[in-house]
């Protein structure tokens, strides 16, 4: 039990999990993180690992008394949409916005990080930006806020060239054939990959083809080898860490209440 400063007698111990994919590293900040707001409030913490994201392992979480469960899941099929939104008041997205369906969240990109990302590409002489990640999702169009940042902030300076635009499922193994897809309409300077997980294989792709451009991913997530000309946009994970421990403690003091929304906005970090 957790003993809360306000609350009389004490209020029952939170059950917390973190469904995130297996690739995530255990020394990434946003687990860290959560793990450690959890620690802090005296709440139990369980890491949640998948392959792929319709695990078994995904349902069976859900499926279970937990009090809070983050989870970053990229692709979301109307099976498991619909399983989240019967679980709407335990559960939190991790950067992609589903509050259409009832979901809070914490947002990742937006469309100033983007601006900043393009301006650092655009001074360095890249003209021809590609994009690889979700296009089409009628399941799940808030995941398509990435797209969106993109064509936005690459419109203040070009003309859209769709054929630098390529649709790719953010599951490790479609990386490699969608950016062989990309390179047979098109030749960018600089490619933005909407899902981190899929850069070693795009960079493998690259290095094979022998092309040397920046790559830049769009969630924070760093790869343990990540390609030399490698930047990122990400989320301020410290606050994400504060504002998560915040909420925990608001959920112990009124149990059932609605948290709501919580926007943070991401930042791009060139290299160096």
């Amino acid at each position: 039990r957790l003993g809360v400063p306000g609350v009389p007698g004490g209020t029952p111990r939170l059950q917390v999990a973190y469904i995130h994919h297996s690739a995530i590293a255990l020394n990434d900040k946003w687990r860290s993180a959560i793990a450690a707001a959890a620690r802090k409030y005296g709440c139990s913490y369980q890491d949640v690992p998948f392959c792929y994201c319709d695990d078994a392992v995904v349902y069976e979480t859900l499926d279970k008394e937990f009090d809070v469960i983050f989870f970053q899941i990229s692709a979301l099929n109307q099976l498991l949409l619909d399983k989240l939104r019967r679980r709407k008041e335990q559960v939190v997205s991790l950067f992609t916005d589903l509050t259409r369906f009832g979901i809070r969240c914490f947002d990742g990109i937006n469309i100033e990080a983007i601006s900043h990302l393009m301006n650092f590409l655009h001074r360095r002489g890249c003209r021809r930006i590609a994009f690889l990640g979700y296009v089409n999702n009628l399941v799940n169009p808030a995941a398509q806020q990435k797209l969106y940042a993109y064509t936005l902030a690459y419109q203040k300076f070009e003309q859209l060239d769709m054929n630098l635009v390529q649709e790719c499922w953010p599951i490790p193994g479609h990386g490699g054939p969608a950016t062989e897809q990309l390179l047979k309409k098109s030749r960018p300077d600089a490619l933005i990959v909407g899902s981190d997980l899929l850069i070693p294989e795009i960079d493998a792709v690259l290095r094979k083809r022998k092309i040397r451009i920046p790559v830049v991913g769009c969630d924070g997530v760093v790869p343990r080898e990540p390609p030399d000309d490698y930047s990122t946009v990400q989320a301020p994970r410290r606050e994400c860490g504060r504002l998560a421990a915040e909420l925990l403690l608001k959920a112990v003091r009124n149990p059932g209440g609605k948290i709501g929304r919580h926007p943070l906005a991401a930042v791009f970090q060139p290299k160096n």
